[in-house]
Formats: structure tokens, sequence, C-alpha cells
């Protein structure tokens, strides 16, 4: 009777890579993709962008918005003032990196331990068998 065979801890099953890859394909998906904000532009342009109203608005990033782009444009009765545009939020860049990794690896986790449990599950039935 040979010794049960365990595989090294850094070879991942097949259906492990698959779902990471998947996933790793929703991530850049959903980090990559325009979105358009919950918030109203006229309340937007209300509270900190006045006298410039905002003609269109994305965000790329998520769960946390990364990296807000906004279209500006004047209105027709005020001057138009400079606004910078915004950069990178770095605090919600960190926050996404955390999250994407937590995800990943509770991912990979579950998937490498259904596939561990059922190799593990046909070896024992196998010895049992012979």
């Amino acid at each position: 009777m040979k010794p049960a065979s365990r595989r090294p801890w850094f070879q991942l099953h097949l259906s492990t890579l698959v779902a990471l890859s998947l996933l790793a394909g929703v991530a850049m998906l959903a980090n990559v993709h325009p979105a358009v904000p919950r918030y109203f532009a006229g309340a937007l342009a209300q509270e900190w962008l006045s006298p410039v109203a905002v003609e269109h608005s994305e965000t790329y990033g998520w769960p946390l918005v990364l990296y807000p782009d906004l279209s500006l444009r004047a209105i027709p009765d005020g001057p138009v003032a400079p606004v910078e545009q915004p950069r990178v939020v770095w605090f919600s860049a960190a926050m996404d990196v955390l999250f994407w990794l937590m995800l990943f690896a509770s991912t990979g986790s579950y998937f490498e331990m259904r596939a561990r449990r059922k190799r593990q599950a046909a070896e024992g039935a196998e010895t049992a068998g012979a």
C-alpha cells in the first residue's frame, strides 16, 4: 500500500485558476470601465463647482471611487471659474486593493479546499475498495 500523495501548497487546481482568472477579468472591468455616479450633477454644481455646471461626470474604480473625471461647461449667465481636475484618491485606491486581495484570497481558498477534499475523498474510496 503506497502512502497518500500530497500536493505541494503552491500547486493549484485547474478550477481554482479558472475561477481566479474570471475574477481578475471582473476586477479589471469594474475598475477600468467608467461609471456614472449616483448623485445628481446639479447638486454637485451647486455645492462646490458653482458657477460651473457638470455636463458629464464619470468615476473610475469599484467599490470605492479611485478617480473622478468631470467634464465641465459654463453656465450661460455666469463666468467660468478655473477648476482643478481631481486627482487619484489614494486612500480609496489602497482600500480597493485590500478589498480585491481579500476577495482573491477567499475565492482561491474556497476552490482549492473544494478540489483537495474531492481528491481526498477519491483517494479514500480507492484505498477502501482495494
